[in-house]
């Protein structure tokens, strides 16, 4: 329902369970409700401030403005959130949501984002330390392993942009030729300074030195990972356009001081809590005994096709499962 301060939306979400030869049906009920100012709406599909606020949540805090600077961003979220509420709108529609199986699964998806929300969203908040100096210096101390710097690596980079600048195959056969330009025995530097264009990682191209390797993106970084020093790659794909690598040197820098690794071994120790809360939640929440309904073991059996000789000892081999942390 749109309001004069927005939209007031009201989800209902009910999975019934219903047990095999069992005249009874075990119904759970959940209400929703949104009030948050309208955005856009296309259609009969709305998209409130709220809803792009929980989009941005994904978002680094300090990288949300200039994420919302650019107005195409803007739109490809909008379009995404707004074909979302367009399809479920023609289920509701529909009445898809009628149906037992897709009435569960509607709830299950609340309550695994519900779950989710609570960990990270409440628990973790009123969890959390206002600082973690103290801890990562006790990392620092008694396990560096967990703190050392990332490993870098310095080469030299040949790179030829693909779609938009150039189509795909006309992209492929540049780089290809300049490998086989190479293979014949061309200087990598001398093509690399006449032939390489800019490149979207650095200013030019050319020599690189000392990038940590967890700044580029998989593909690149898994290349310099595997490349021996002095080797030249074959060429490959990565945002962008395609390369070509010629390693000079990979390793860890050394560490002496922390003030060399705080803002790493800051960033673990928070880690390190983080997992830590929710660990104890999750004792918590598994010290409790899981109780099976009578037959309930044997009616899921038999509803799949499968077997087991004893309920009993099924029950038994399932519950430890449920006792778990992880």
């Amino acid at each position: 329902m749109k309001t004069p301060n927005g939209l007031l939306f009201s989800l209902v979400a009910f999975a019934s369970l219903v047990a095999a030869n069992a005249p009874a049906e075990e119904s759970v009920t959940t209400t929703l409700t949104v009030d948050s100012p309208v955005l856009a709406s296309r259609g009969d599909a709305i998209v409130t401030q709220a809803d792009f606020d929980i989009y941005l949540a994904q978002i680094p805090e300090e990288d949300r403005a200039p994420f919302l600077s650019s107005p195409q961003r803007v739109g490809d979220i909008l379009d995404r959130l707004l074909r979302a509420r367009q399809i479920y709108r023609k289920a509701e529609a529909e009445e898809v949501w009628q149906e037992p199986v897709a009435s569960a699964s509607l709830y299950q998806g609340l309550v695994m984002a519900g779950a989710d929300y609570y960990l990270n969203r409440i628990v973790w908040p009123n969890a959390k330390l206002p600082d973690y100096e103290q801890q990562a210096r006790e990392l620092f101390l008694t396990r560096p392993d967990l703190v050392r710097p990332p490993v870098e690596a310095t080469f030299t980079g040949f790179f030829v942009a693909a779609e938009p600048v150039r189509g795909e195959l006309d992209a492929m056969r540049s780089i290809i030729n300049v490998y086989d330009m190479l293979r014949e025995g061309s200087d990598f530097d001398e093509l690399t300074g006449e032939y390489s264009e800019q490149d979207p990682y650095y200013s030019a191209s050319g020599r690189v030195e000392n990038v940590p390797l967890n700044r580029l993106e998989a593909s690149f970084s898994e290349i310099l990972s595997q490349l021996p020093p002095g080797e030249i790659s074959q060429p490959f794909r990565t945002e962008g356009g395609w390369r070509i690598v010629q390693l000079h040197e990979r390793g860890r820098p050394e560490v002496e001081r922390f003030e060399d690794v705080a803002d790493q071994a800051i960033r673990v120790a928070e880690r390190r809590h983080h997992q830590a809360v929710r660990e104890r939640m999750f004792r918590e929440l598994s010290s409790m005994p899981v109780v099976f309904e009578d037959n309930a073991i044997a009616d899921l059996l038999q509803r799949y096709g499968a077997s087991f000789s004893n309920q009993s000892d099924y029950e038994a081999a399932v519950r430890p499962a449920t006792e778990s942390d992880d």
